[in-house]
């Protein structure tokens, strides 16, 4: 939430201040809910080595949400609106993770008592996680905070392109 105050502060000038931060809360809105809500389930799916199952709930949440964002695009929509779609389709992306874990692991006891020495460094991987953040996203939050948006867009963009034909070859040799 302090975030969403921080952003639209270093943005000033070149988007509204309520646009920035409903779009900084939207989509950190995305990540803890898929933390929150899907992260068990996808770590239980990913042991079971079921990660197919995550692969295409992804895939359907990715191709919905881009074919709805398109179509409020078009209709002249807000970008507020638009990432608010993401948000729903990410939600609805995690609802089918517990749908089907539920289903799948009828036998699994959700109201057993957690053993907390067994998941007593579960905080420690919180922090690690939010640190991976910080390090994976520093040259954007330097961008952000001192230079233009439109750097920022244009950086994104690239980095997004390079990203994903990263992962494309590491997810090819990787299985290999």
């Amino acid at each position: 939430i302090g975030v969403s105050v921080v952003i639209p502060l270093a943005v000033s000038g070149e988007v509204e201040f309520a646009t920035a931060g409903l779009l900084t809360l939207i989509t950190g809105g995305s990540y803890i809910v898929s933390y929150i809500m899907g992260g068990k389930y996808k770590a239980l799916l990913d042991a079971d080595r079921k990660i197919y199952i995550l692969y295409i709930l992804d895939s359907i949440s990715v191709m919905t949400s881009c074919i709805f964002r398109v179509i409020a695009l078009k209709a002249g929509q807000s970008i507020v609106l638009v990432q608010l779609i993401n948000l729903a389709c990410i939600l609805i992306k995690n609802i089918g993770y517990v749908i089907y874990v539920k289903i799948k692991y009828r036998k699994v006891n959700y109201n057993q008592t957690p053993d907390i020495k067994a998941i007593g460094k579960r905080w420690n991987v919180l922090i690690h996680s939010l640190a991976g953040i910080v390090v994976n996203n520093t040259d954007v939050i330097i961008l952000t905070l001192f230079g233009s948006l439109k750097t920022v867009s244009v950086y994104g963009v690239y980095n997004m392109v390079f990203g994903q034909l990263s992962s494309i070859v590491q997810t090819t040799f990787m299985q290999a």
